[in-house]
């Protein structure tokens, strides 16, 4: 146990384990008895952490040494690696760059970016995709964790690998004080530079460190399946005491989460449990559906809706929920200085006034078109941020009339030839659940990233929106066969797409930006 003389807290524990770097933060007053702490193998800062690490089999020795993959990045002190003293290529590692750009493809460590980096974020884009269009439960609980936790977990996630870019990488602390002096060295002085120094001497980050320390610690645990590993982080971001809870607006799922039967959170986590086989025979699960069902229509038409937004593709049917004014004085509409009219209150006139949630008034076109700009659901006359949840209400063939209008100023979509089975598009991404070390051993497989990869990124992105609308079309006509075939061709695109994508985040000669 060590006490830290900072500015933000008087105490701070950290605790170690087998299975990794584990801290726990704890603040008290000097004056206070000090909180008993829950946990074993009390160090001191200088004490050496102990990563759990496979032994390298000779085999895999050799295949090193026989599939060399050429490298241009620059190599850091690992544990098979040297330094590349070259001014010009040193100085890179003080901008943000992903970690396989300064980290030997040779080193063991390697295999941890291969985990986190690609297969990691490769098994939250499934997910993603996968909950966007899958059938809500009966249950509504799950539907709940689904909507609300479920997504701030997978930013913590995205969150930590800005972090490890940003130089803070918590698996090259080998000891407790190696990790205050790389916080403060990264994290801090990054804090201060962004956001000053009274920002950096808040109680809340040092919390945020240990416990982003403690995910990175998690998730790259190669002895887990990549679903264990996610399944895990999830348990760590529901913890009563963490900083999600503490800090970070989760505490009330948080305390929902376990209030929850035994049962349900099983089932619930069962959505982790993703394999490459299961990955494959996603296309057969639509083999039964039915297009008759209204809710179904319903969920299409959501879905639809957000494969446009997460491409920054903002449809203009989407937009807070709008009434009629419910004050008598209307005055002028502040996004034009133009007087808004009582009578034309309730009409289906362009200029007719709406009230949004914060009860300020506009005219129906100018609060139209300055919603339909991405990331501006906040009212323009006192910036407050408009819930996502109390939406405009629209219909299925208005969001594919919307839908439409973006595609029409779009390129044409590609046209490709899907490879059949056994090595269709999911057959390939099922590798990404193959163990890092086999997948690392593998890379000279993909000797060169193709120069027009980033090309066939931007044609597949383009054709994915195509696919989301003729999904969208075929629902609502109710053409079974139809939807059948767009959502084969969906999954097969999307599976290139997360291949590419997997590939440009793990392979060590892949541009360091695109």
């Amino acid at each position: 146990m060590v006490s830290l003389n900072v500015k933000i807290m008087e105490y701070v524990f950290f605790r170690f384990n087998v299975s990794g770097l584990t801290l726990a933060f704890a603040r008290s007053t000097p004056d206070a008895p000090l909180p008993p702490l829950p946990y074993k193998n009390r160090v001191d800062l200088d004490t050496p952490i102990h990563y759990p690490r496979e032994p390298e089999s000779q085999a895999s020795k050799i295949s090193s040494r026989t599939h060399r993959v050429p490298s241009v990045r620059v190599e850091t002190l690992d544990s098979d690696s040297t330094l590349d003293f070259r001014p010009t290529i040193r100085s890179q590692r003080n901008f943000h760059l992903p970690r396989r750009v300064y980290t030997s493809h040779r080193s063991p460590s390697y295999t941890r970016i291969i985990r986190l980096e690609g297969q990691i974020l490769s098994l939250i884009s499934i997910l993603r995709f996968h909950l966007r269009y899958a059938t809500y439960p009966a249950d509504t609980a799950l539907v709940s964790l689904r909507l609300g936790p479920l997504p701030m977990y997978f930013d913590a996630v995205e969150e930590l690998i800005g972090h490890i870019e940003h130089g803070m990488d918590c698996s090259q602390a080998y000891s407790a004080g190696g990790l205050v002096r790389l916080a403060q060295k990264r994290y801090f002085r990054h804090v201060r530079r962004q956001y000053g120094a009274k920002e950096a001497e808040k109680e809340w980050h040092w919390p945020r460190v240990l416990w982003f320390a403690e995910l990175q610690s998690i998730l790259e645990d190669e002895r887990l399946s990549v679903g264990e590993a996610l399944k895990s982080g999830w348990k760590w971001f529901m913890d009563c005491d963490g900083f999600p809870a503490k800090y970070g607006g989760a505490r009330e799922w948080v305390v929902w989460w376990y209030k929850l039967e035994t049962e349900k959170q099983a089932e619930f986590s069962d959505i982790f449990d993703v394999t490459g086989e299961s990955l494959v025979s996603m296309a057969r699960k639509f083999e039964g559906i039915s297009l008759c069902d209204p809710e179904v229509l319903i969920h299409e038409k959501g879905a639809c809706a957000q494969v446009f937004v997460s491409q920054k593709r903002i449809l203009d049917v989407l937009m807070p929920l709008m009434l009629n004014p419910s004050t008598q004085k209307l005055g002028k509409c502040s996004l034009c200085n133009e007087a808004l009219l009582k009578e034309d209150v309730g009409t289906s006139k362009e200029t007719r006034p709406v009230e949004i949630i914060c009860r300020h008034v506009f005219h129906f076109s100018c609060i139209r078109k300055y919603f339909t700009a991405p990331d501006t659901w906040i009212c323009p006359a006192c910036n407050r941020n408009l819930p996502a949840a109390t939406t405009q209400p629209t219909t299925p063939t208005e969001v594919l009339g919307s839908c439409d209008k973006i595609l029409r100023w779009l390129d044409a979509p590609v046209q490709i030839t899907l490879p059949a089975e056994p090595h269709s598009y999911l057959a390939k991404l099922a590798l990404i659940f193959e163990p890092a070390q086999k997948i690392c051993e593998n890379l000279h497989n993909w000797f060169n990233i193709p120069t027009d990869s980033y090309t066939e990124l931007l044609g597949l992105s383009n054709l994915v929106l195509y696919l989301a609308r003729d999904r969208l079309e075929a629902a609502i006509q109710g053409d079974v066969s139809k939807f059948r075939d767009v959502v084969a061709r969906q999954l097969q695109v999307g599976a290139r797409i997360e291949w590419l994508e997997f590939l440009e985040r793990c392979h060590p000669n892949s541009p360091s930006v695109w």
